[in-house]
């Protein structure tokens, strides 16, 4: 059985606004235990209008490199009874929930999590994003966390090559750095908004009705800092054709054993490097 995860890059911001939260005497947290600390809780997450639960898997140690958990609703349907008993209706009660994986360290492939993708539960990222909405809702949430979909960066260069001097419009929005390493001119200049105009988000859009020349330094380093999960990218052209970054999140599969007598949680925490996409 195969099993299918989307990836998200999770971003940290400061809290700008800590007037009721009491200070640690022992310090802040890192961001890698702040990360520890919240998605070991269990939440009631409301989701457009549906009651969903985060369950954390317990660990038998003090600090796994992954983290393990899942989110998911109530559900019913109407089955029937063997045909020997007169297919007679039947209300089935139960729950389904989504697995999610997380690498909450600082390096550079850290901070990275992935979402089991299962329609009859919801969209895997939507789902996400109202969990760390809840979270960043605590009354102790020193952070506040953002997701980025991790993509795949050709998928945006087949769509520059195929309308190339057509593309009218193209929109980076990005989170401001809080781990990668760069140095390039885009992450120093969300940098210094970050630092110094203290913004969470920065948008660049860019128009043009004789059409954008996405072929430069710049536009290469916005795609490549979208594509690690930093920010999202759309574009449309003379003609109305759209691109979409979140709809292009990177995709990971891996074999689950329906016959071991391990639950699929663990054999997927077992298989977390491969869930995450590591190398």
């Amino acid at each position: 059985m195969s099993e299918k995860f989307e990836l998200f890059r999770l971003s940290l911001m400061a809290r700008p606004q800590r007037d009721l939260i009491l200070d640690d005497p022992k310090g802040d947290p890192t961001k890698e235990e702040y990360l520890r600390k919240v998605f070991n809780k269990k939440y009631m997450v409301s989701h457009r209008g549906t009651e969903f639960y985060y369950v954390p898997l317990p660990s038998d140690k003090k600090t796994p490199p992954f983290l393990g958990g899942r989110i998911g609703r109530s559900f019913e349907n109407i089955e029937f009874t063997p045909p020997d008993q007169g297919f007679n209706e039947s209300l089935h009660k139960g729950w389904k929930a989504l697995a999610i994986v997380l690498d909450p360290s600082p390096h550079d492939d850290g901070q990275k999590i992935a979402v089991e993708v299962n329609r009859e539960v919801g969209q895997a990222s939507a789902i996400l994003g109202s969990l760390i909405e809840r979270i960043n809702q605590e009354d102790d949430a020193i952070y506040m966390i953002d997701h980025r979909p991790i993509i795949d960066a050709e998928t945006f260069w087949q769509f520059a090559k195929e309308n190339k001097g057509n593309i009218t419009n193209l929109k980076f929005e990005f989170t401001a750095p809080n781990m990668f390493g760069g140095r390039d001119s885009i992450q120093e200049e969300l940098r210094a908004f970050r630092d110094n105009e203290r913004a969470q988000k920065v948008s660049i859009a860019l128009t043009s009705p004789d059409g954008i020349n996405t072929d430069t330094e710049r536009v290469h380093e916005g795609v490549d800092y979208a594509e690690k999960g930093g920010g999202d990218i759309t574009a449309r052209t003379k003609n109305n054709r759209r691109y979409n970054s979140k709809n292009k999140v990177k995709i990971t599969h891996i074999a689950i054993d329906s016959t071991s007598s391990e639950s699929k949680l663990s054999q997927i925490l077992n298989l977390a490097r491969n869930v995450l996409g590591h190398e």
